[in-house]
């Protein structure tokens, strides 16, 4: 809880002092980041009025870099790396404390916590044309995501694993092998977005599919605890599905749009005929990198779908044993 209330204090705080507002590109209040990735993708401004204020992209920014004049000026990384700082010494405080056997799960429920919140933020952030949409601090959640991608690979997968009980050989996992891949495309595509300015809106984008984070630990300790059956099973299976079948519609919406300038860009940057060389890398190496998230998230959905299906027809097998 303290956390999240020093997060949204360190966030909301730089919105106050830039003078950054919501941006209301269209009356209608269901404007959906998908269309703010089409509009980004065809540089028709992907990061708000383009003004002093900040937000900006403006007509013609062939990515959606997102700042303003003032937002040109401002370091690429800079105070929001506090929060995923803290909630690593959060989260590696607790998992000290804790009896090794529970490290697995205290690791897991602090991770979801604030990935949850912070998803949800990158959500409402996404939309403009809504009172309560944070668009002004879309710069400040990619920079938290990437801070956590970073502070998580070093956690979780690097210094947790040495901290085991002898006996028990308690939290001696680190990341998958999938998970390491997710982390890497991660951190590649948010370092892009943050040091040249493109695609900013996309990111964000793909940030809020972390609100579906606690599904598959919670699936995972259902069939730890022997309760991944009957009405919680059918539940845990359908949510599963319905949100990494949105996970795929995201990457779908973020790589579909930016397809066509990203592939322009490239052309140009191999040519030796672009403008700037490293903006147009970049909108290359997030584009690449979103199509390798988008190939996870189908990854795992198809899993997850051939789970679906087996628990089905073991459902169907023991009534027939039954009867």
């Amino acid at each position: 809880m303290i956390t999240m209330m020093m997060a949204l204090v360190l966030l909301a705080a730089p919105a106050r002092a830039m003078n950054l507002r919501p941006t209301f590109a269209r009356p209608s209040p269901f404007n959906a980041a998908a269309w703010m990735s089409v509009l980004a993708s065809r540089g028709d401004g992907g990061g708000g009025d383009g003004s002093a204020n900040g937000g900006g992209g403006g007509s013609g920014g062939g990515g959606g870099a997102g700042g303003g004049d003032d937002d040109c000026h401002l370091p690429p990384i800079g105070w929001p790396l506090a929060v995923p700082l803290l909630h690593a010494l959060n989260k590696g405080m607790l998992c000290a404390s804790v009896d090794p056997a529970l490290r697995d799960l205290t690791m897991r429920l602090t991770d979801v916590g604030f990935l949850g919140m912070l998803g949800g933020l990158a959500a409402l952030a996404s939309f403009s044309g809504s009172g309560i949409a944070l668009y002004g601090l879309q710069r400040a959640i990619v920079q938290v995501a990437l801070g956590h991608m970073l502070l998580e690979s070093l956690v979780n997968g690097l210094l947790l694993p040495h901290f085991r009980d002898p006996e028990k050989g308690a939290h001696t996992r680190t990341l998958r092998p999938e998970m390491w891949l997710h982390h890497a495309f991660a951190i590649v595509a948010f370092s892009a977005v943050l040091l040249q300015r493109c695609y900013l809106p996309q990111a964000v984008l793909l940030t809020a599919t972390e609100c579906t984070c606690a599904l598959p630990p919670s699936f995972q300790e259902a069939r730890k605890a022997k309760r991944a059956t009957g009405a919680l099973s059918a539940t845990l299976s359908t949510l599963l599905l319905a949100a990494f079948a949105g996970r795929c519609a995201v990457s779908l919406a973020v790589i579909a749009p930016t397809t066509p300038s990203a592939i322009a860009a490239l052309r140009e940057l191999l040519a030796g005929r672009a403008a700037q060389p490293a903006y147009a890398a970049a909108q290359g190496v997030v584009w690449a990198c979103a199509v390798g998230l988008g190939t996870l998230n189908a990854l795992w959905f198809s899993k997850i779908l051939q789970g679906a299906v087996k628990i089905k027809a073991r459902g169907r097998q023991k009534k027939v044993t039954a009867a």
